[in-house]
């Protein structure tokens, strides 16, 4: 009753001579038609679904075997994509008494003579005690985590071994068997016999399986350093769950795991999910009974008693299948009234690609919809179908007529600051679209100005319990309708929209991480040029000090002989010499300064005045060395007061206003602009001037200590490198655009009061 027969076939003499490659095992995956149970658990499900069953008492039974969980969890999962259960009981609930029998008995049973080392009672009991003890610890966590997701996730979190077994059991016998010889970590033998571990297989399998996404990343990162979990994982906290619980079971020895190594420290894991060393040893203290309980529903039953219970059981379903068959022969006579709506669905298909917008799936849900109904759309009684595309843009057509070429009309787009996906569908496929109004938006009036809400219905497409969109139908319509038609094409209408809204939030990630990389290379770029700073500050610093004794003796020297020489012109030198050394001195200075400035009294400025004494200190020294410059103020009345040191802040302003003057030889108008800035909470100050503006190369430089465009004797260059450093130092940012012979502006953004 073994099924690894079936998959021998992959194996070069039922042993793999090489590392698998990502798309062979993938293939082999899914070629995997079932997973191998025990057929003591297999026996105990089937004597439970005979007759009047308790489905309680079933998923109970089935919750001691983590291939029957995992078979009937898939099956729920597909016929209830919308709904998505994610516990044992949620299962079998789901697919019901029939369903569990027929998923059950389309299973193989594990027999020990062909596991070939592979201990499967004792691979189970290690998944059931993981899962005990991952219940335990969710009672513990103070309701984050529901205990029986917590016990579905932690059966299932070893699957991948099982698969690997299935897939490769010829390479997973010489696995075991190494694993025995070391006595080490079978994640680390996986690796280096087959390329890759059950943690990988067990990820694609559970995607295969459509299993929920916390059961998934459970499943795959369960002996992931938590250090580098990533950060959007659906349930973190599940995660970290099942990772202690494993380590619990583990160091209690509890069945097979393959895993001896005990590299986890058990006190930071539990502090990663939230626990104290006192839940930890509760759980310790309480998972063996807890396993005794669950791993013995129905009574001990010998290998042989189970196998023959297992197809006593089989045996007994054989009528009551042919019933079902014949059930099942009607049922497909009544679906020839689908063929009508299948061909319009063909050709919703072929309308959409990949590349689709949000609108045009929209536009052919409305065609979709009001064909398959025989809807006549008017301009009083619309068609409307919506999407949602991120937690705050709802993208909406509405249909007021269609024409012979089924067109739709009206498209919009509205944006709520408030769209809450998390939508509970009701139990019916239709609802009021007062209720969808009630739950996603606090602006109804928004859809009631398009339609009465009460004369629609609406048909919600849920994804993963997320709402991603739905059609409004006038509901004289629809209260005629087939239900039953409705929900299937809602289904699948709502798959493809789904995978639409997927890439198009694919496609705004890739959006936001082209923005967050250009952020980061400007980052890098700032660090750069702080550490360039820090160099230049610590080189000012010790030239300062080696310079400043023989700058002093220089020019003291050369002040005395300028005393003593008889000739003009001798004294004229000594004159110059100790000039040259006071500007050396005064050039030190500067760089001392813009390495290490004086840090900011930070308080409360008012653009207006700030700016004003800005102008009228350049107006002072404007007409002390007539310079030919007008300066224009204005204030956006919004424009709210800025942190900052209004001593620094000015003395940036005036070197703004003095370097935008001695840029042009003639006349220059400046002009300053004070204004909230867009994107921040911030104050932007835009000084502009019509001089004769930068070319590229020396735009790029503009901040450079000592650099400068103009011509000798008019500068040293650390004008804008100080202005800009007194910038940052209070918080802001500045930057320059300029353009030649159109002139040029200087932005500063400043932290505003809030």
């Amino acid at each position: 009753m073994s099924d690894a027969s079936d998959t021998t076939r992959h194996e070069h003499s039922g042993s793999l001579r090489g590392k698998v490659p990502a798309q062979q095992l993938d293939l082999l995956i899914r070629r995997m038609k079932s997973l191998p149970a025990s057929p003591t658990v297999a026996a105990d499900v089937l004597a439970l679904a005979a007759g009047n069953a308790d489905l309680q008492k079933i998923a109970s039974a089935a919750a001691c075997d983590p291939s029957i969980s995992a078979q009937l969890l898939s099956l729920a999962c597909n016929q209830q994509p919308g709904r998505l259960p994610r516990t044992i009981a949620q299962a079998v609930e789901a697919v019901g008494i029939f369903g569990v029998r027929s998923a059950v008995m389309g299973m193989k049973v594990f027999a020990p003579a062909d596991a070939g080392g592979f201990d499967y009672e004792g691979f189970r009991t290690h998944c059931v005690a993981v899962a005990c003890a991952s219940e335990l610890l969710a009672k513990r966590s103070g309701g984050k985590i529901s205990p029986s997701l917590a016990y579905t996730a932690g059966l299932l979190h070893d699957i991948g071994k099982i698969a690997l077994y299935r897939c490769l059991p010829g390479t997973y016998r010489r696995i075991i068997s190494t694993l025995a010889d070391k006595n080490g970590n079978i994640a680390r033998v996986e690796q280096e016999i087959i390329g890759t571990d059950h943690t990988r297989a067990g990820r694609r399998l559970a995607q295969q399986l459509s299993l929920p996404v916390c059961i998934t990343e459970a499943i795959w990162l369960h002996h992931h350093p938590a250090i580098a979990m990533p950060e959007t994982l659906e349930m973190p906290a599940l995660v970290a769950i099942v990772q202690l619980a494993d380590v619990i079971v583990r160091r209690k020895r509890l069945g097979f795991s393959g895993n001896y190594t005990s590299g986890y420290d058990i006190e930071a894991l539990a502090n990663g999910a939230g626990l104290s060393g006192e839940d930890v040893a509760c759980v310790e203290d309480g998972v063996v009974g807890r396993l005794k309980e669950r791993m013995t529903p129905a009574g001990p039953k010998s290998q042989a008693a189970a196998e023959s219970s297992y197809r006593s059981s089989i045996a007994e379903a054989g009528a009551e299948l042919s019933r079902i068959n014949e059930a099942l022969v009607e049922r497909a006579e009544t679906l020839t009234g689908y063929a009508e709506g299948l061909k319009y669905l063909g050709e919703f298909a072929e309308r959409i690609s990949p590349t689709s917008s949000l609108s045009n799936v929209c536009e052919e849900l409305v065609r979709v919809f009001s064909s398959v109904l025989s809807i006549e759309p008017s301009r009083d009684v619309p068609v409307c179908a919506f999407a949602v595309c991120d937690d705050t843009n709802v993208i909406l057509a509405v249909c007021s007529k269609l024409s012979a070429g089924l067109t739709v009309s009206g498209e919009t787009e509205f944006r709520f600051s408030s769209c809450r996906r998390d939508y509970s569908p009701p139990s019916s496929v239709l609802c009021p679209v007062e209720e969808l109004v009630g739950s996603l938006l606090r602006k109804p009036n928004d859809w009631s100005d398009l339609i009465d809400l009460g004369s629609y219905a609406h048909l919600p497409m849920v994804a993963e319990g997320r709402l991603i969109g739905g059609v409004l139908l006038p509901r004289r319509s629809a209260d005629s309708a087939d239900v039953e038609l409705l929900e299937r094409l809602t289904r699948i209408t709502a798959f493809i929209l789904a995978a639409v809204v997927g890439r198009s939030n694919a496609d705004r990630l890739a959006e936001e991480l082209a923005g967050a990389s250009q952020r980061l290379e400007q980052t890098q770029d700032a660090l750069a040029r702080s550490h360039s700073l820090a160099v230049v500050g610590e080189m000012a610093a010790g030239a300062a000090h080696e310079m400043n004794n023989p700058l002093a003796v220089i020019s003291g020297r050369a002040q005395l002989l300028a005393g003593r020489v008889r000739t003009q012109k001798d004294r004229e030198s000594a004159e110059l010499i100790a000039d040259k050394a006071l500007e050396i001195s005064d050039i030190m200075t500067d760089l001392m300064a813009f390495a290490r400035p004086s840090p900011p009294n930070v308080e409360t400025v008012v653009v207006a005045d700030l700016l004003e004494r800005a102008r009228n200190t350049f107006e002072s020294e404007r007409q002390q060395k007539a310079l030919p410059a007008t300066v224009d103020i204005k204030i956006e009345s919004t424009c709210p007061s800025v942190l900052a040191d209004p001593g620094q802040m000015e003395e940036v302003l005036v070197e703004l206003l003095r370097n935008a003057a001695t840029a042009a030889d003639g006349q220059v108008n400046v002009s300053i602009r004070a204004e909230k800035a867009e994107n921040s909470s911030g104050v932007l100050i835009q000084v502009r001037d019509d001089g004769p503006g930068m070319e590229e190369s020396t735009l790029d430089s503009v901040f450079t200590p000592f650099f400068s465009h103009r011509r000798a004797g008019r500068g040293r260059g650390m004008g804008l490198t100080r202005a800009k450093r007194s910038v940052e130092n209070n918080g802001g940012r500045m930057w320059i655009e300029s353009t030649p012979g159109k002139g040029t502006t200087v932005f500063i953004e400043l932290p505003a009061v809030t």
